[in-house]
């Protein structure tokens, strides 16, 4: 990321141009021994948010690699955006971003969503195979199933008109279990409107046991496949919202609704941002950043070369007063002496 920075504003070229020379050498190499060997269906570049082959991967690398080359032999290229003096206000803002947003999306959740399971996502009609695109008709693989039985609870669950909790625990050894006081009051609030609570887990009937012992937990524990509770919600544990069978909120294990305003919590969500699933209000954020370090440092660069432009007019002009007051002084000699010269004669023709 700071290197990527680095080369968009055109400072600190050598390091930048040469890391990424370097970086894109190493990438490239590995996206060759994966096209050839297919060890993996996708590599995960990208994530969720965009999907490419391995050929795309490799072209993509080979692409962005001979950029890097030319970028390493001729780092002057680049134009330079940002003043060598203000650079490391560059370096910290990228810093600071790029670690603030990681730790804010580890302590709540990311805040883009590109997996199937975004709010406003219709998880009844994905079952029923009446999907609206692509993504939505992932939510297929959604399953819950009584953990006592076997019994196949998901359409019981996507069917209720109401609204129904999801609690994401794909592991229940690796779960945090600091919020099962929050947890259970969120229960007992749910019991009280009539609001359907599961557990859904991938753990076995001893970890679901186990986490009953730990947390006291009253609530019906359901199984459900690894990889789409760790896609329902990033956080373990985390807390899915269905309501008339659409994901209607999603909340971390660090900021699960209050069970004293269940009712006001829950009325906030149920509806798609118009942002979902886009990085641009992120971007926006950042480029923002960008922008205001760029024309705090255009200003000051201006202000300096305007007070250089005034220092050097005023400069020439005391350079022709100067001239101009030798230039006077020497005429002035030049008649006196003229003046002298002219007395001695006549004192000579009178004597």
């Amino acid at each position: 990321f700071m290197l990527g920075v680095y080369v968009l504003l055109g400072t600190r070229r050598r390091v930048a141009t040469r890391g990424a020379a370097l970086f894109m050498t190493l990438f490239t190499l590995l996206t060759v021994w994966i096209y050839m060997t297919d060890p993996v269906p996708d590599c995960g570049c990208f994530g969720d948010a965009v999907r490419l082959t391995h050929g795309e991967t490799l072209l993509k690398n080979i692409v962005l690699l001979v950029a890097a080359l030319y970028l390493q032999y001729r780092p002057l290229r680049l134009r330079r955006l940002v003043s060598v003096r203000h650079s490391w206000i560059v370096s910290v803002c990228s810093l600071v971003y790029a670690v603030g947003l990681s730790l804010y999306a580890l302590h709540y959740l990311p805040p883009v969503e590109f997996t199937p399971y975004r709010i406003g996502a219709d998880v009844r009609a994905a079952l029923q195979g009446k999907a609206r695109d692509a993504d939505e008709a992932r939510l297929a693989n959604f399953y819950l199933a009584d953990m006592e039985t076997g019994e196949d609870l998901t359409e019981q669950v996507v069917s209720d008109t109401g609204y129904v909790f999801v609690l994401a625990v794909p592991h229940v050894e690796t779960a945090d279990d600091g919020c099962n006081d929050r947890l259970n009051d969120l229960y007992d609030a749910c019991n009280d409107r009539g609001m359907a609570f599961y557990m859904a887990t991938a753990s076995d009937r001893a970890g679901a046991a186990d986490w009953c012992d730990r947390t006291g937990a009253a609530y019906r524990i359901v199984m459900a496949e690894d990889t789409e509770l760790q896609a329902m919600v990033r956080s373990n544990p985390g807390l899915l919202l269905l309501h008339d069978g659409k994901i209607a909120g999603k909340w971390s294990n660090n900021n699960l609704p209050e069970a004293e305003r269940l009712g006001a919590e829950v009325a906030r969500f149920g509806q798609a941002s118009p942002w979902s699933g886009t990085p641009w209000p992120v971007l926006a954020v950042w480029m923002a950043l960008l922008l205001v370090v760029t024309l705090a440092d255009s200003v000051w660069i201006g202000q300096k070369f305007y007070r250089h432009h005034i220092y050097v007019k005023r400069f020439k002009l005391n350079k022709t007063m100067r001239k101009n007051i030798v230039a006077g002084n020497w005429k002035m000699n030049k008649t006196l002496q003229e003046g002298v010269a002219l007395a001695q004669e006549l004192n000579a023709a009178l004597q």
